[in-house]
């Protein structure tokens, strides 16, 4: 990558292979991680242990990222996970464009904040290592909305801040106002996602389509990554996503239209209006280079919004991928200004966070209490 902060690989690997792959049989649902590998092993012969347990270093080693898969009722789904379970869980929601997934979207960034949270990246239906299943009759927010809800729910994930980046930051607006998610986020932020709207007319037009070559895998990269910079290594892992089979189809199955239906009505008609019902601390990340948008994106959506924050770095669209230390940086002051203000007692779980528009610091009103069908969840979960 040339000029912004040094390259990073997608997915940080120590030599010793740090990422472990866990693709055995079937668990059990409780089973923790280090338990889904079969027998168990030797200290010596584990893949991610070093082979020098002599060795004695200053330097402290980058987080163990392993990849698990899931079965959420029907659906297969991948995911990632870093850092302790017994620290503040971060779920990071990726990006929607063709041969988007996890490590490349949230790779660079992911070990940064493993070293003080507990990190889970789950790819949305469509992506990545996930199921390439389409709800026709729907927008494309609502079936993934639910198949998240099953994911944090089959993950007992409470409490979480959770963050997105384009599509995956609008998914994680709309999921503060979801019924099944939105008691479960300790803070919602949004890099360059707005849930649908403000999206300018050329972005639509160049971002809609793709032929499945390197070459246009760096044309889309050429709309996300700072501006007059090159990442081959993410334009490479783009291109290798959109070839899983059936990653294209489902990018393009949005537009088939039945020759006797109406035209499409617009999804969610009251959005972004229908965010005035959130009361979850939002912070809004918006690139000054970003070319996705119109021009005070963000200030439109915070005016709907009771408890937020607004950041404008000198970045593009997706500053998780072309400034991660930064990037995570300011993650990580929000997270801290929201746990600040986060008592032990459940009744009054948001005191106040200070709002950097003009005026006083704006006072949430309670966490709403999960609905009672929704604190179990009944469906069928299987590691491997």
């Amino acid at each position: 990558m040339a000029g912004g902060e040094p390259a990073r690989p997608l997915l940080r690997r120590r030599p010793d292979r740090t990422v472990c792959r866990l693709t055995s049989g079937p668990a059990s649902p409780t089973a923790s991680p280090r338990s889904l590998g079969g027998p168990p092993r030797t200290p010596s012969a584990h893949p991610c242990r070093s082979r020098r347990r002599n060795h004695r270093s200053t330097r402290k080693a980058p987080p163990v990222i392993t990849e698990h898969h899931i079965i959420l009722g029907p659906v297969r789904t991948r995911y990632f996970e870093a850092g302790s379970p017994r620290t503040t869980s971060v779920v990071l929601i990726h990006e929607g464009g063709f041969g988007s997934d996890a490590p490349n979207t949230f790779g660079r960034m992911a070990d940064s904040l493993a070293s003080t949270h507990h990190v889970l990246m789950p790819e949305m239906l469509g992506f990545g290592g996930t199921d390439k299943a389409v709800f026709f009759g729907e927008d494309p927010y609502e079936p993934r909305l639910r198949h998240l809800a099953s994911f944090l729910a089959a993950l007992d994930v409470r409490s979480a801040h959770i963050v997105g980046n384009s599509f995956g930051g609008g998914i994680v607006l709309r999921m503060s106002i979801h019924p099944e998610t939105a008691w479960r986020m300790r803070s919602a932020t949004s890099i360059s996602g707005t849930g649908g709207p403000f999206r300018t007319a050329e972005a639509i037009k160049y971002t809609s389509q793709y032929d499945l070559t390197l070459d246009d895998a760096r044309r889309l990269d050429g709309w996300v990554i700072d501006p007059g910079l090159s990442d081959e290594e993410h334009a490479v892992a783009r291109y290798e996503s959109s070839l899983r089979p059936g990653q294209w189809e489902s990018m393009m199955a949005g537009t088939l239209r039945s020759p006797a239906a109406a035209a499409p009505s617009p999804a969610a008609p009251d959005y972004p209006a229908a965010l005035s019902a959130s009361t979850v601390p939002t912070l809004l990340v918006a690139g000054i280079l970003d070319p996705m948008f119109e021009k005070g994106w963000e200030d439109e959506i915070a005016s709907y919004l009771s408890d937020v924050r607004i950041e404008r770095p000198d970045a593009g669209h997706a500053p998780n991928i072309s400034q991660p230390a930064m990037t995570a940086e300011l993650l990580r002051g929000f997270f801290d200004e929201v746990d600040a203000r986060w008592p032990s007692s459940p009744a009054s779980p948001h005191p106040q966070l200070s709002d950097h528009r003009e005026g006083p610091p704006i006072h949430r009103g309670e966490r709403p209490e999960p609905p009672p069908a929704h604190r179990p969840h009944n469906g069928t979960v299987t590691k491997q």
